[in-house]
């Protein structure tokens, strides 16, 4: 059987790849391809089933017999612990295995990830919003399938304060177990007036103020509050501007709203270039029509989505731009922006469609 042109080969895996990978941060596509003698073959990772058995179909369809040694993700490396749950306040997600490379994306305390792969002590995970990256083992404790039950069975609680600290023992002082951010999630371990006992994924226990916890299930049952999550997005006003940041300590523009919609329960997506996809589309000059809540997306002459913000009222919005900060799309106000305003997008009314979750209905939460 004669041999393909390696040109040939390359479009047949970009077709595939374009099919059932078009998104690098949401699917893994690491595909190679080589002759052996009168064979191609066919190596690499990816983490759909279908997508190795689509290269055979493709390369078949060409009327060439290839030698599929594709992984499947998870890998066999990390069938002992397919689960991990963030262990510090906040921790990084990478690019790449290494500390050298680009912050993706940050993952809060508790977070629950799918764990794919493990190299040179550094784990490729998939977060709740289906995000992946790469995380280092000291930041991650890692679980069997009846420990990550175990998890979803305890009682627990996530933050509600901003920023706030557990204490070593129930009274406010220097011995502190651990800061705490939005969102993080714990295991509850006791309890005294005013007081809630903590346990970290990694064991650690500690006192937090009740007043700036709540427990899982009752945050996960709220009802739909705009008013709710732009005071989160008040109180975070004057925060730094942190590429791929995800706490009050410092966010990038989707991480600020991502941030905030979490605070009511909801699941969107990491990026602004993801978000813009989903929910009820407005059209910019429409802007008067927004509502509070609503999502404002930005970008190029050319239409590229760059950066996303909360809309307020009255035409104001909060974003994440250098820091948490307050501007119009009113071209009569003072603070006018003239970046291209691209869409509005409504999430009120959109809970359960493609790309937005509520928490209390995804699995990993929740059995």
């Amino acid at each position: 059987m004669p041999l393909l042109a390696s040109a040939q080969y390359e479009e047949i895996i970009k077709s595939v790849k374009q099919q059932y990978a078009p998104d690098r941060r949401v699917a893994v596509w690491d595909i190679t391809s080589h002759n052996d003698g009168e064979k191609c073959v066919i190596a690499g990772q990816v983490d759909n089933p279908a997508a190795k058995q689509a290269l055979t179909a493709a390369f078949a369809a060409k009327g060439k017999e290839i030698i599929n040694n594709v992984e499947v993700l998870p890998s066999k490396a990390v069938s002992a612990t397919p689960w991990a749950l963030a262990r510090l306040p906040f921790v990084h997600n990478r690019v790449k295995p290494g500390h050298e490379y680009e912050m993706a994306t940050q993952s809060l305390m508790g977070t629950p990830m799918r764990v794919l792969d493990k190299k040179d002590g550094w784990y490729r995970v998939q977060t709740p919003d289906n995000y992946i990256s790469w995380v280092i083992e000291s930041s991650l404790t890692l679980m069997s399938n009846a420990d990550f039950n175990a998890w979803q069975s305890a009682q627990r609680y996530i933050v509600t304060g901003l920023i706030t600290f557990m204490y070593e023992t129930p009274v406010e002082s220097e011995n502190v177990a651990s800061d705490l951010l939005l969102g993080d999630i714990l295991v509850k371990t006791g309890e005294k007036k005013g007081w809630i006992q903590l346990a970290t994924p990694d064991g650690r226990k500690g006192w937090a103020h009740s007043k700036d916890v709540q427990p899982l299930e009752e945050w996960a049952a709220q009802p739909f509050s705009a008013d709710k999550m732009l005071g989160v997005a008040r109180r975070m006003m004057g925060s730094t501007y942190t590429w791929g940041g995800m706490s009050p300590k410092g966010l990038d523009c989707s991480g600020l709203t991502k941030t905030c919609y979490f605070a009511i329960g909801i699941i969107i997506q990491r990026d602004a270039s993801q978000q813009v996809l989903y929910g009820q589309k407005i059209a910019p000059k429409d802007w008067k029509e927004a509502r509070p809540g609503d999502l404002l997306y930005f970008g190029t002459k050319s239409g590229r989505v760059t950066h996303t913000a909360i809309y307020e009222k009255d035409g104001y919005y909060i974003h994440s731009s250098g820091r948490v900060k307050r501007n119009s799309v009113d071209p009569d106000n003072d603070t006018y922006l003239t970046t291209p305003f691209l869409s509005i997008n409504r999430i009120d009314g959109m809970v359960g469609t493609p790309g937005i979750v509520a928490a209390k209905e995804h699995k990993w939460y929740f059995k």
